[in-house]
């Protein structure tokens, strides 16, 4: 038996020990979750929200004029346009992630932006509830 060679696996090394050494790893830096928080809050809430307040409210009422041109057009043009805005959005601020880090307070700057998105959200689903549920 001495003479003899160990059987081969399917896969020597492991697989998993190639794709271990090959995948890019990407580092989720704390200015990247701002970048998160920011396209879940404009990107995927403020488009809930505003499709909940269109749904029982008129389109005038929204205040985007934009966003209210959009709508009245056709709603899907408004996700098409949300999702546009917000990703080029994301990806310069992921592209110049080296430079924005160099401003005064950049994480004051970040942290108001995503302040913002959530009082539009609350706003929107206030306007929704008001017609929805027919409040004050």
């Amino acid at each position: 038996m001495a003479g003899k060679k160990p059987r081969r696996l399917l896969f020597d090394p492991p697989l998993y020990k190639y794709l271990d050494d090959n995948i890019p790893h990407v580092e989720i830096t704390p200015y990247r979750y701002y970048i998160i928080f920011f396209v879940f809050i404009f990107g995927v809430a403020d488009l809930l929200s505003t499709f909940a307040a269109y749904t029982v409210t008129p389109v005038r009422y929204e205040t985007n004029p934009i966003m209210r041109q959009f709508l009245s057009a056709d709603p899907l043009f408004a996700a098409v346009g949300k999702f546009i805005a917000v990703f080029v959005v994301a990806v310069l601020a992921i592209l110049g992630e080296k430079h924005i880090r160099q401003v005064p307070y950049w994480k004051l700057y970040m942290k108001g932006h995503i302040l913002i998105g959530f009082v539009v959200v609350f706003i929107n689903f206030l306007v929704a509830a008001r017609f929805y549920f027919d409040l004050w």
